[in-house]
């Protein structure tokens, strides 16, 4: 019993040594993170977040997961372009301007396919108002962030255009320093892009689509993987309209379970 229990606390200390190799980014304050793992040509898509679990996606048209393609895991999100897109009904954790103290990061992983016409990220929308929070690569002029607020445009920025197929890690950081300014900037592979400034509150009901907008068009051609809403500013960013921040790219698939399941298995 007792060199189980000096065998249990090394190995504690081992694992406590090599923490920061398991990437964290995951906790209470994470709205949805989908890791798009699962079998080859597989349709679902599950939230793998803790507090507030969304469950598995709807998706539309031809979406799937790819195991012969992926960052971390077991596969990837895939999206040919053609209408391809998966969605979550209305929910306040992506009301994303619905209040100037509240940060938000929203990041993932991607790899086009090629890059023309209008590809969307991401999008939530609702017709009456209109309100969109836009976010997509345009072939030519790059990553843009558009938000719209009734009839007023309050941001649409674009810079960073992403000509290969290589894998590119891709954040919107909101940062708000506790209100009433909020500032907004678009990281690729760590390094600011985007600038954004806008502190209107606003929180219409609004679908959350990925992968083309909330009715399938302009879809994005390509793989998304390890896709985040985190109610935080967890990358500590500091947008200016420079640009010139840089953020810490992750190393890793966000996960707070795989410490707890080594653990287990030394218990």
């Amino acid at each position: 019993m007792m060199i189980k229990k000096i065998l249990t606390l090394v190995l504690g200390l081992s694992l406590l040594c090599i923490t920061p190799v398991i990437a964290d980014g995951l906790d209470a304050d994470t709205a949805l993170l989908m890791h798009m793992d699962g079998a080859d040509n597989g349709t679902t898509f599950s939230d793998s977040s803790t507090s507030n679990n969304k469950g598995n996606a709807t998706v539309y048209a031809d979406a799937v997961t790819k195991t012969g393609t992926k960052k971390w895991g077991t596969a990837s999100g895939y999206f040919d372009g053609n209408a391809d897109y998966l969605s979550y009904a209305d929910d306040a954790d992506w009301h994303f301007v619905a209040d100037d103290t509240q940060d938000y990061t929203i990041d993932f992983w991607a790899k086009f396919t090629d890059h023309t016409a209008s590809e969307c990220f991401l999008e939530t929308y609702n017709a009456t108002g209109p309100y969109y929070f836009d976010f997509r690569h345009n072939d030519g002029t790059g990553l843009r962030l558009f938000l719209q607020v009734g009839g007023s445009i309050k941001i649409n920025a674009s810079g960073a255009e992403i000509t290969d197929t290589d894998w590119h890690h891709i954040a919107i950081c909101k940062v708000t320093s506790g209100g009433p300014t909020v500032e907004w900037g678009v990281y690729l592979d760590g390094t600011q892009t985007i600038y954004g400034s806008d502190n209107t509150e606003a929180a219409p009901t609004s679908i959350l689509s990925i992968g083309a907008d909330v009715v399938g068009n302009s879809g994005f051609a390509g793989n998304i993987d390890e896709f985040r809403i985190q109610k935080s500013n967890i990358f500590g960013a500091a947008p200016n309209d420079t640009p010139n921040d840089t953020i810490t790219v992750p190393t890793a698939a966000y996960s707070e379970a795989e410490a707890r399941r080594i653990m287990n298995v030394i218990n």
